[in-house]
């Protein structure tokens, strides 16, 4: 499309307009905005969920701050992207991680026993390797 407006002006013709290749760029332009964070918010949350529980206590105020800092970014996207589905899905991955903060953050207490995990385990039906790396 550029090759050609650029032809048509270069031999002075009237440049054709392409109104559906035009959206077509702005929305490709949106996707790529919407689909790159997307990808870090994915790949920083999946880190975070890989993260061996010992490693958690020394990174959790990193761990707020860069999940903040992703719903900021999700504040600022255009508009038009808040109906899109990947959009609805990126919002609600940041809200979901950031509201269960709070509760890890609880479950780093110095405070926490073995006799909590064990507690935990057994109402979560799941062998949690807290002292594992």
């Amino acid at each position: 499309w550029d090759a050609y407006s650029a032809g048509e002006r270069l031999f002075g013709l009237r440049v054709t307009e392409y109104p559906d290749l035009d959206k077509t760029k702005q929305e490709l332009q949106l996707l790529e905005k919407l689909y790159n964070l997307y990808g870090n918010v994915i790949s920083t949350v999946g880190d975070y969920n890989d993260m061996p529980w010992t490693e958690v206590p020394a990174n959790l105020d990193a761990m707020v701050t860069k999940i903040s800092e992703f719903q900021g970014q999700v504040r600022k996207m255009p508009k038009a992207l808040r109906e899109w589905d990947a959009f609805v899905e990126l919002k609600r991955t940041i809200d979901t991680f950031l509201e269960s903060l709070p509760l890890v953050q609880q479950l780093t207490h110095p405070g926490m026993r073995d006799r909590h995990w064990e507690a935990l385990c057994e109402v979560s039906q799941h062998d949690l390797k807290v002292n594992s790396e």
